[in-house]
């Protein structure tokens, strides 16, 4: 929140109202909940940006809208191929 110069409520306000957020923004929360944990009206920031991730990744068709995050993807992708997973069917 500090890296945005804005508090919770005012992020928030500004994502209700415009109804768009930088994606950088809910991809910077390591969704630890910390923040509930010294919020003192006790939010769950945390469920609320994974919701902000999973509605953009929906509005994206299924890919993350950060370049950045692309990797993960791939790397999604290839654990689930079968030249890649050692285990054998039993």
């Amino acid at each position: 929140m500090q890296q945005q110069g804005q508090t919770p409520a005012q992020l928030f306000e500004d994502f209700v109202e415009k109804g768009d957020i930088a994606p950088l923004v809910p991809y910077s929360c390591q969704l630890c909940h910390q923040c509930t944990v010294v919020c003192p009206h006790h939010l769950e920031l945390a469920d609320a940006f994974l919701a902000i991730r999973q509605d953009m990744v929906q509005a994206n068709h299924g890919h993350t809208p950060l370049k950045q995050m692309k990797g993960v993807e791939l790397h999604q992708l290839l654990s689930r191929f079968a030249l890649f997973c050692y285990t054998k069917k039993g």
